[in-house]
């Protein structure tokens, strides 16, 4: 069996992806969100698939239209989700074994990034990286990672990626 490199599984591109959107959305963040947000980072064409897309961030609907379809096709979102989940859950322990991450806040289902512990050669990167800018990623910052997320209607029920039942 051959397998192929893909950045959703690779651990120094999560990390990356996490600091990139903890240090765009400027707030800690639930630690399924983030696993959520993270997830439409490397896959932008599924976030088609949210139905019905959240009332308070409709103006953002237009943009997730445009996104082109991969060349990728997979056939269980969920599947993919929990497979590329593993490798998320690795890249977290790892900042949080680094201090980056907020232990406390990590037990308590909390994401809080220390960034003054980010190597400065990091820091340096994500301040230069042109994804800030882009709609997609303005979409997953200012959109999905403060949209409602738990319950029927939140974005867990509405992605079909993570399950709602038991939310309080």
């Amino acid at each position: 069996m051959i397998h192929m490199f893909h950045p959703a599984k690779d651990i120094n591109h999560i990390i990356y992806r996490v600091l990139l959107v903890m240090y765009s959305s400027a707030q800690p963040m639930e630690l399924e969100r983030l696993k959520v947000v993270c997830f439409y980072f490397v896959f932008p064409q599924y976030m088609k698939k949210i139905k019905p897309w959240p009332n308070d961030i409709k103006k953002y609907k237009k943009t997730v239209g445009k996104v082109k379809e991969s060349f990728e096709h997979v056939g269980n979102l969920k599947k993919l989700f929990f497979d590329v989940s593993k490798s998320f859950d690795v890249a977290i322990s790892l900042l949080v074994s680094k201090g980056i991450i907020d232990r406390d806040a990590f037990l308590e289902g909390d994401v809080f990034v220390y960034f003054n512990k980010v190597p400065a050669v990091i820091m340096e990167v994500i301040y230069a990286d042109e994804n800030i800018k882009n709609e997609v990623f303005e979409v997953l910052v200012n959109g999905l990672a403060v949209t409602p997320f738990d319950g029927i209607n939140g974005l867990k029920a509405r992605s079909g990626l993570v399950e709602y039942k038991y939310d309080q």
